[in-house]
């Protein structure tokens, strides 16, 4: 298949179910892309551009090989011993992320509620990030970036990582025979009488392109990796939205709002 593989239009009904079931060797030239439903990708197979679900689990076989990255607004991503997203990272914002043995991450990975699992003799070359309580577990795997955590365990075992390390709040950071640029733990100051400590969050990407999928902009809090509750989005279509990214945390308050932007893709 030459094309890029849609199952609902931008204009569809928001509820649309579309799964999507490539068998072994299976073998798509553009991008996969479904309002709400499972994408499944066999051994071997390959995808020129990105997987984007807006509902549904990321599974992808041995072997499989992707031009883009993998996003999926509520669903866990899989991906199977020797395969490899060249051009992009994994993303999720509910789901926990499982990276087989040999797998190769152009990108970063982030996971909003989730834990993120990297196999032996794999390698991510981004950031890892999930927020929250997510846990990290690296075995045996490489990372080129940073490896940043909010309040979940940071467990590494016979790993490199190129970038720091960053644990806020109550995470507990575990290194055994593992190399990093830096290691840095914040710890959250008592709260008195009630009060929580001021963190400050900035916003970046405010002006987006429409893909079909849900879109937000990003927020960068400093302690690092705070979660933050957003008002006003995510969105989809084209458009200005006032966005607020609020704080949530037990021991910091802060927010900030801008306007999010989602521009026309470009004709084609």
């Amino acid at each position: 298949m030459s094309g890029n593989l849609t199952t609902a239009s931008p204009t569809a009904t928001p509820n649309v179910t579309g799964v999507v079931t490539l068998a072994a060797n299976s073998k798509v030239g553009g991008y996969i892309l479904t309002d709400a439903g499972a994408v499944t990708v066999g051994g071997a197979g390959s995808v020129g551009g990105s997987i984007t679900t807006k509902a549904g689990v990321v599974t992808l076989g041995a072997n499989v090989k992707t031009g883009g990255g993998i996003s999926t607004t509520a669903g866990a991503v899989t991906v199977g011993a020797g395969s490899q997203t060249v051009g992009g990272g994994i993303t999720t914002e509910a789901g926990v992320v499982t990276l087989a043995a040999n797998v190769k991450i152009g990108g970063g990975i982030s996971s909003v509620a989730g834990a993120i699992t990297v196999g032996a003799g794999s390698a991510v070359g981004g950031d890892i990030i999930p927020s929250g309580a997510g846990v990290v577990t690296l075995t045996g795997g490489h990372v080129g970036g940073d490896v940043i955590t909010g309040t979940g365990a940071i467990n590494a075992t016979d790993s490199r990582i190129g970038g720091s390390v960053f644990a806020t709040g109550a995470g507990v950071v575990t290194l055994i025979n593992t190399t990093t640029n830096d290691l840095t733990l914040v710890v959250p100051p008592s709260p008195a009488c009630g009060s929580k400590a001021p963190a400050a969050v900035a916003l970046s990407d405010l002006t987006q392109t429409y893909t079909g999928s849900p879109l937000k902009p990003t927020a960068t809090t400093n302690p690092v990796g705070l979660p933050v509750i957003w008002t006003g989005a995510p969105k989809t279509n084209t458009g200005s939205y006032p966005v607020t990214a609020t704080i949530n945390h037990p021991n910091y308050q802060g927010s900030t709002s801008g306007t999010f932007k989602i521009v026309p893709a470009p004709a084609s």
